[in-house]
């Protein structure tokens, strides 16, 4: 049973691992595409978020147990949840003041003068956008940016309309519309999200920015085929370079990207290769942390998992077994499940009882407390075999004629009949350890519970803590009444 909590520090855990190779996979996706539309590239990085931000949700979900009673097993994982509500916190600073300050940009703006209005309905008209939009006219903005979804708003800094010719502005506004004809702002949201969530991880950064890359490099094509003068535009972005300064984490600008990479490829020139050293850097953490992550997951089953070896002779009977690892408190009622454990494989009693058992089935490795199910299944598989024997056994009895008929039936009824009597004793012995073994599992959760609150039971006023204890004394009378029953 695992809790809530226990669920989500494991989620969070395991993303270490799970969003490198997430961003291995991007980067694979982007070599493929290299050559193809930025298009391509942009919905394979939004694909790849979308995994980053469901695998956390869907891990926590198959990890989760809801407890039948209080007592379940406390986790000494508590911190890993408290450091990441403490990052989301401080991380959740940069999109709460990037919010305020683009309401402030909204609020201070002006309307533009009527030549630039119509400049605006005029792109949006030939671009194909049909939603409602502002343009405003800031002084307190750097960078043309596209603010707001249901009520998109085009800021343009007081120093743009300036510092541009009517054609170059063109071009900005049309590399704005081209975001708001994109939803790319609702986008950019969830991307903050993610990455307030997610903060810890270098792989959710990297695919962030390079959607962040690919989304100016698809305004930028639309922009193209809108003006068909990518020499133009090239312009008309360096001179905005000039003038930028900062674009608040929420809104998407023309101004954004790789500056040097658009325009050379804006003008024909071989773009240099982009950095790829962030995904490098993600993947060597995931290569340090996978080993930490695989401990970690053996150290939770290390409590309750133990691994037997069984040796058979040829005829099937066990001769010896021994612990191969896991703790000792659980070594007894392993031990007495192995040794009595079926003498023959369920394979071995349905091919007619073979003179030897293979040599491959000699010499098992098992892991309790999973081994009981299969030993439980594989018992009742041989008495559900056995009992069609008895039975068909019994009709070749009695249809059986002359004396040396009737002798044979009656000794193979007979031995199928022990075989029938062995096999249900041994079903029923097998369910012994393994009350032993949840027995020892209570008492054992306990145990470490009194050790966390060195002999101090809780009182009254750490209530979850109280209930706990009540619940794993629950379960130790529980395991203990079933243990005493036949």
């Amino acid at each position: 049973m695992t809790s809530l909590g226990q669920a989500v520090s494991a989620a969070l855990i395991q993303f270490i691992w799970q969003g490198s190779v997430v961003a291995l996979l991007l980067l694979v996706a982007e070599f493929v595409l290299q050559k193809r539309s930025a298009q391509s590239r942009y919905l394979a990085g939004c694909i790849a978020l979308a995994f980053l931000a469901a695998l956390p949700v869907a891990t926590g979900f198959v990890l989760y147990r809801p407890a039948t009673a209080p007592g379940t097993r406390g986790s000494g994982r508590d911190w890993t949840l408290l450091l990441w509500s403490a990052g989301v916190l401080i991380f959740s600073l940069r999109p709460a003041w990037s919010l305020t300050r683009v309401c402030a940009l909204r609020r201070k703006g002006t309307p533009p003068e009527e030549w630039i209005a119509e400049l605006g309905r005029s792109v949006a008209k030939r671009t194909g956008l049909t939603r409602a939009f502002r343009i405003l006219i800031s002084s307190i903005s750097d960078t043309p940016a596209v603010v707001g979804w249901l009520r998109p708003v085009i800021l343009l800094p007081a120093a743009t309309v300036a510092g541009l010719s009517v054609e170059q502005l063109e071009t900005i506004l049309a590399h704005e519309i081209a975001h708001i004809r994109r939803h790319d702002y609702l986008v950019n949201l969830l991307q903050v999200l993610v990455e307030t969530l997610l903060f810890y991880h270098p792989a959710v950064w990297w695919v962030s920015s390079r959607i962040r890359r690919e989304r100016e490099l698809c305004c930028d094509d639309e922009v193209v085929r809108f003006v068909n003068d990518p020499i133009l535009y090239a312009r008309a972005l360096t001179t905005l370079e000039r003038l930028r300064n900062a674009t608040p984490a929420v809104a998407v600008g023309s101004a954004g990207g790789q500056l040097s990479y658009r325009i050379r490829r804006l003008v024909g020139i071989p773009p240099l290769q982009p950095e790829r050293w962030p995904a490098i850097l993600a993947l060597a953490l995931a290569l340090m942390c996978l080993t930490t992550t695989v401990r970690w997951a053996r150290a939770q089953q290390a409590d309750d998992k133990l691994t037997v070896e069984i040796t058979r002779n040829a005829g099937g009977i066990v001769t010896g077994v021994r612990v191969v690892s896991g703790p000792s408190y659980l070594a007894t009622p392993a031990l007495l499940a192995a040794l009595q454990s079926s003498p023959a494989s369920v394979s071995a009693a349905l091919s007619s009882f073979p003179s030897e058992l293979p040599s491959e089935l000699r010499v098992r490795t098992v892991t309790f407390p999973d081994a009981f199910r299969t030993m439980r299944n594989q018992n009742q598989t041989l008495a559900d075999f056995f009992a069609d024997e008895v039975t068909q056994a019994e009709k070749d009895l009695q249809a059986a004629k002359d004396p040396g008929s009737i002798h044979a039936a009656r000794e193979k009824l007979a031995k199928l009949k022990i075989q029938k009597a062995l096999t249900q004793e041994n079903n029923n012995l097998i369910h012994r350890p393994e009350k032993l073994w949840n027995v020892e599992v209570a008492r054992h959760q306990l145990e470490e519970f009194r050790k966390q609150y060195q002999g101090k039971l809780p009182d009254g006023s750490h209530p979850e803590a109280q209930a706990r204890y009540l619940g794993l004394q629950q379960a130790v009378v529980t395991a203990e009444r079933e243990l005493r029953q036949p």
